[in-house]
């Protein structure tokens, strides 16, 4: 049997986590979100860089290439990024934003800053501040422990 806080906390953590886009009036999946907005603020922090490999995507969200390439795929299906040549190495190429992406991202990231805003307000700041924090530790000691699990299974391999 589950202790009640770890059940609690699953339970919370599941009931978070099933917060989706598909209830947001938003026109990009989480994905899709998440993806064109790394592509804009790389853009910002590297202005002599139009564009960004797909392999620096996949990195970032720490996913596979395959990943990150089906979730390109259907962005560049819908007009919201473009696929071009790398200069550096013709056989690859570099995805950038279009300029109907960069609108459609605009009015997304305001609908989402709205809501978080609202969320925050209702929250208050110092509830806000320590949720952060505490978010912070169990992600840090959650990883941790994940990290221990990992080197006592290889361990126990060797034996």
């Amino acid at each position: 049997m589950i202790p009640e806080p770890i059940e609690e906390l699953w339970r919370v953590l599941r009931r978070f986590s099933s917060l989706r886009f598909t209830n947001l009036p938003v026109k990009l999946r989480q994905g899709e979100f998440a993806t064109m907005m790394f592509m804009r603020v790389h853009r910002e922090r590297h202005p002599n860089t139009k564009s960004i490999s797909l392999n620096a995507i996949a990195k970032w969200h720490n996913v596979s290439p395959a990943m990150i390439s089906k979730i390109c795929r259907g962005i560049e299906e819908k007009g919201y990024i473009e696929r071009i040549t790398d200069t550096e190495d013709r056989r690859g190429f570099k995805f950038k934003l279009t300029d109907e992406g960069e609108k459609v991202l605009d009015k997304d990231a305001k609908t989402l800053d709205d809501i978080m805003t609202n969320v925050c307000k209702k929250m208050g700041k110092e509830k806000m501040q320590a949720v952060i924090e505490l978010n912070q530790e169990l992600c840090e000691i959650a990883e941790q422990e994940i990290k221990l699990s990992n080197l006592e299974r290889k361990d126990n391999a060797n034996v």
